[in-house]
């Protein structure tokens, strides 16, 4: 009998942890590791309860920057309780310095300050994360628990069309949508 009341309670407090949330590897099950310019080791996990959209790219990747632009317009429209942007470099031949260097360029000629988090991927979460064809950029949107939402291979735009986009080319996906529906 006392079996059995121990078996129940242990049952129950599983059920407990379970939708509660306590048990963070299944909430999580898309976790990664990267380093940021501080060459720190964070995780997708430290940003639990935000929408994180997660964007791949090098510097040499033209448009990798003006999805930078874009990415700067999300950034600028939500506030870091609700969002954040992490750009995850996957050339190995871009540095740190090489990383700091183009923030530091894209501030002085276009006056866009990028000011969201910045890492280095090892090669790692390419892998796990690069689509079809592997190109860049290639973007994610992560909800509050680390579920997939949202993945494009390509430039995505903030909301609007840019002005001057080839008429014969799909339009290229909106992100503020995708956010606004996980809000």
């Amino acid at each position: 009998m006392k079996t059995r009341k121990l078996f129940v309670l242990f049952i129950l407090n599983l059920l407990v942890l379970t939708f509660t949330g306590c048990i963070d590897e299944q909430s999580y099950s898309n976790n990664f590791t990267f380093t940021d310019l501080e060459e720190k080791e964070q995780e997708l996990k430290d940003y639990q309860g935000k929408i994180v959209i997660v964007d791949f790219w090098a510097t040499w990747c033209v448009p990798c920057q003006f999805q930078m632009t874009e990415l700067k317009k999300i950034y600028d429209n939500y506030t870091r309780n609700q969002l954040e942007i992490i750009s995850l470099n996957i050339d190995e031949s871009d540095t740190v310095s090489k990383i700091k260097d183009f923030k530091n360029a894209f501030k002085q000629q276009l006056d866009i300050e990028l000011n969201w988090v910045f890492g280095k991927d090892d090669g790692t979460v390419w892998n796990k994360y690069k689509l079809e064809k592997g190109g860049i950029p290639t973007l994610y949107i992560f909800d509050q628990n680390g579920n997939i939402h949202f993945s494009h291979e390509g430039i995505a735009v903030y909301n609007e069309i840019p002005v001057g986009w080839p008429p014969d080319q799909d339009p290229p996906d909106r992100i503020k949508p995708k956010i606004d529906k996980l809000l």
